[in-house]
């Protein structure tokens, strides 16, 4: 939708320039009659921008997107606020933020009406089913709290379909959503006729450390909710009365039979990559609730929550569309494309035995289909990717909720990610080049079991020993090396967090509201070293480690403007925690996986929060110079590419099978070089 007014003529996308009232806009008091003309013609589901000689009246929440610009907001009718740019407003930016929208302008004295966003997304239509069906935001909602616009958006699209994958981006709130939703399919089936008993239970579950914050949302919601908290693993009778039933995963496998007992009429599993392995016993316990809701009740309600669907690889999906109940959208696709018949072989023939054969199921077809599924003589292997754009653009149609940042807020807030280079000395050189010495040697072993001795073709002497590296014992090497590297880095990283709080202008680049920092450590030893620093001790430092109680509490000391400045954690805070009193993070040891960093870096950059504005965030990767960190940082890179062009259904990345895999691609790199200097 598009209008633009020029020399008193108007222009309509919507039919509208016939009526009279346009004619007669000529300022801010004319403003009323703007909205009063324009709001039935607008869908439920949609913001508008109007911008009218240099002011802007939004209708829905534009109120986050229009704080990025300096000016003032003022309060107008119930459904729009008025934005009146400042002196020292940057108009060039707030003209491209309009014309990435579509929008057609003039000058200040033109007039633009644009959606929020320059794509209707999915979310926006299925929303709008949503809506049309009957489906609306819960009235348990108390006043003093409103969700947004993106998380109104998830709760009713939830609620409607029922089974779907909720992956927003870190930071977008999306414990509001599906809690919302849940909500709003009660509210529905109750204005329905569906008798109260009928309603409860829901079941959520969820890392530990993140219960009292789920529990904390659910009565901020509604005021009234009975919330049962199962803890220990031995089983015990739960309350007739629980209308939310909250647990921590690893308690799943013990205590389904209670729950089962209750039965639940919806699950969210909330951190839902928790449950990637499809072999583990807490995904087989949680595939037992979801058939039971799938059998039982009409609507179920089945929500896999996550930011990062796809830790790995995209053989880590099949698992999560199985519990919420969707992975027959990607089958649908699959077969569309294959027909493997009735059965397929399993292992390839060896000189031991002959070829194995089993019964073709829909795991197969998503196997073969995207994740480059193949018997060899191992037998089956399905940790590569295949058709990855299809895959995507089916899980963005179909399976998924996906908003990312930009969708949600304007300007986007940075995340400004740099290396902080380490350069060791001799001494810890001499330190490190033993066990370098062992882990180089060990692949050059491979190499020269396989080579021709030519190295005219290196690549396929490359493959040849790929083939033969056990991977335990290469896990085991690259682990060593990149503890070694760690160990010698914890001085350097010591002297840097002290210069950091100390404001030094060339870390923080004079900002000073950078004065907190969040420290990632892999090894418990290193989480330790940094901990107990006696050069750090003066600026306060708290910790998040394996097993810490109170978890919240130390969170709230950090998030005190006048609490500790540093605060190191171990991998499993990188989830759920919001902690925005930091604008930066420090990866002390580089991760195997992508979705490490993407979710350290989400505890702070640009999440909602009530505390604090959306704001940006500076990741930096402690790499020490010439030694595994320097792999380890480019396979981060490479299967971040993969990932996200899953994800964000953008163009396939040409990834093989032997890529897809954090070891390999160390492996297959260190070999790389030994060849080409050789």
């Amino acid at each position: 939708m598009a209008f633009r007014f020029a020399d008193g003529d108007a222009v309509s996308f919507m039919g509208l320039a016939d009526d009279p009232r346009l004619s007669e806009i000529e300022g801010f008091d004319d403003l009323k009659k703007l909205v009063e003309t324009l709001v039935p013609h607008v869908e439920e589901n949609r913001n508008v921008l109007a911008v009218c000689n240099g002011l802007c009246v939004t209708f829905g929440d534009f109120r986050n997107e229009l704080s990025g610009f300096s000016g003032t907001l003022t309060g107008g009718l119930a459904e729009y606020v008025v934005f009146q740019p400042h002196g020292n407003c940057d108009r060039k930016q707030l003209s491209k933020y309009l014309a990435d929208r579509d929008a057609v302008i003039i000058d200040d004295a033109g007039l633009a009406l644009i959606p929020p966003s320059h794509r209707v997304t999915k979310a926006q239509e299925w929303a709008q089913e949503a809506i049309t069906a009957g489906y609306r935001t819960p009235d348990t909602f108390p006043t003093s709290e409103t969700l947004t616009k993106h998380q109104k958006a998830a709760a009713v699209t939830l609620a409607h379909r029922g089974t779907m994958m909720l992956c927003d981006e870190v930071g977008l709130g999306k414990t509001a959503s599906f809690i919302g939703g849940a909500l709003s399919q009660v509210q529905y089936k109750r204005e329905n006729g569906t008798p109260e008993h009928q309603l409860w239970p829901y079941v959520i579950v969820t890392k530990k450390s993140l219960i009292p914050s789920v529990c904390d949302e659910i009565t901020m919601w509604n005021n009234d909710a009975t919330v049962e908290v199962l803890t220990g693993r031995k089983s015990d009778m739960i309350r007739g009365d629980a209308e939310f039933i909250v647990l921590n995963a690893d308690i799943l496998t013990h205590r389904i039979g209670d729950i089962l007992n209750c039965d639940p009429k919806g699950v969210v599993y909330d951190e839902a990559h928790l449950m990637k392995n499809p072999g583990v016993k807490r995904t087989r316990a949680a595939m037992r609730l979801t058939r039971h809701i799938l059998k039982n009740q009409q609507h179920p309600y089945l929500v896999c929550a996550t930011a990062t669907p796809i830790p790995n690889r995209p053989e880590e999906l099949w698992s999560q569309m199985e519990l919420s109940g969707t992975s027959h959208y990607v089958i649908g696709e699959a077969k569309r494309h294959i027909d493997l018949g009735k059965k397929i072989l399993r292992r390839c023939k060896t000189k031991m035995q002959n070829g194995q054969y089993t019964t073709v199921n829909n795991r197969t077809y998503f196997d073969v289909r995207y994740c480059d599924g193949k018997a060899t003589p191992m037998g089956w292997i399905r940790s590569g990717s295949s058709n990855t754009e299809e895959l995507g653009r089916v899980l963005r149609e179909h399976v998924m909720i996906r908003r990312d940042k930009s969708d949600v807020m304007f300007p986007t807030p940075p995340l400004i990610q740099t290396n902080l280079n380490i350069v060791l000395n001799d001494d810890e050189w001499e330190q490190y080049a033993e066990i370098e010495s062992n882990f180089t040697s060990y692949v050059r072993g491979k190499l020269l079991e396989k080579s021709n001795g030519d190295h005219v073709n290196y690549q396929l002497d490359v493959a040849r020993a790929m083939k033969s590296i056990n991977k335990a014992e290469a896990i085991m090497r690259i682990n060593a090396a990149r503890h070694e590297v760690a160990e010698l880095k914890v001085p350097h990283l010591v002297r840097w967090l002290v210069e950091f709080c100390k404001g030094n202008k060339v870390v923080t680049g004079g900002d000073t509201t950078r004065r907190k920092i969040i420290v990632f450590a892999y090894h418990r030893d290193i989480q330790k070293a940094l901990y107990k620093a006696p050069e750090l001790q003066k600026y306060g430092v708290l910790g998040i480690f394996s097993g810490s109680k109170k978890v919240d509490d130390i969170v709230a000391r950090f998030q005190d403007p006048d609490g500790p400045q540093i605060l190191v954690c171990y991998p499993g805070a990188r989830e759920g925690l919001t902690l925005t009193a930091a604008k930066d993070v420090l990866v002390a040891e580089i991760p195997f996986m992508p979705d490490w960093v993407i979710q350290m870096a989400g505890r702070c950059w640009a999440r909602l929060s009530r505390d604090y504005a959306p704001h940006e965030a500076y990741v930096h990767y402690a790499v020490a110079g010439y030694t595994i960190d320097e792999y380890l940082k480019q396979t981060v890179i490479w299967k971040d590419e993969l990932v996200r062009s899953i994800i964000n259904a953008t163009p396939e990345k040409r990834v093989s099978v032997d890529d897809s895999d954090g070891v390999d691609m160390i492996m297959k790199g260190m070999m790389l070089d030994i060849m080409e200097n050789n």
